[in-house]
């Protein structure tokens, strides 16, 4: 049974499991929202009818967010922007949304280019908004909308820096900890010293 077990636990902990399991949960969440939300009455935005093929292009990219996170928030920007010109709004699926900002939040807490990641995540959130915004004439500040992706590539890097803070304060604290045998020692041969010469 442990030996069953192992490759099972194993397959359960690799991260691309685990990410490809999420961005299949967001697939399963968006098609509950549209799918039987619409069923039971609609909602504006109405989603347009290549709804399933944005959303895939959307939500698939998670599956690589730890491994390639830049690349997955530049496939979730095409995808925004061609949301944008196919449907008119950026906005018919709320599940799609948050699944932007994993991609963005990914790329600030996975990616080892800091610079590189920033540029990218305020790329995507521009150029999809201000080509909405511009194609339908929409009242407001184009690209405003960037802010949400840019917060969400914030709260990653936060994370990022106290998860690598926290690691080299635990390998400091190993360096600097004697080994528990150590201590022992010296006790130990003073014990046997005394012990030696209050038999003799």
């Amino acid at each position: 049974m442990d030996v069953a077990r192992s490759p099972l636990r194993r397959l359960a902990l690799d991260p691309f499991v685990q990410d490809a399991a999420l961005a299949l949960a967001f697939g399963v969440l968006t098609f509950v929202e549209i799918v039987v939300l619409n069923g039971l009455g609609g909602y504006d935005p109405v989603p347009p009818p290549a709804w399933p093929v944005l959303a895939a292009a959307t939500i698939a990219p998670l599956a690589w967010r730890r491994r390639h996170p830049l690349a997955t928030v530049a496939a979730q920007a095409v995808a925004e922007a061609a949301t944008a010109v196919v449907a008119g709004h950026l906005a018919f699926s709320g599940v799609m949304l948050v699944a932007l900002l994993v991609g963005a939040y990914s790329a600030g807490a996975h990616s080892d280019r800091r610079a590189q990641s920033l540029v990218v995540v305020v790329l995507a959130g521009l150029v999809p908004d201000v080509a909405h915004s511009l194609s339908r004439l929409v009242p407001g500040i184009p690209g405003l909308d960037a802010v949400f992706p840019l917060t969400a590539w914030l709260i990653g890097h936060a994370v990022r820096v106290q998860r690598r803070q926290l690691a080299a304060l635990l390998r400091k604290l190993t360096i600097t900890l004697p080994p528990e045998d150590s201590d022992d020692r010296p006790s130990r041969h003073r014990q046997d010293r005394e012990g030696g010469q209050s038999g003799a």
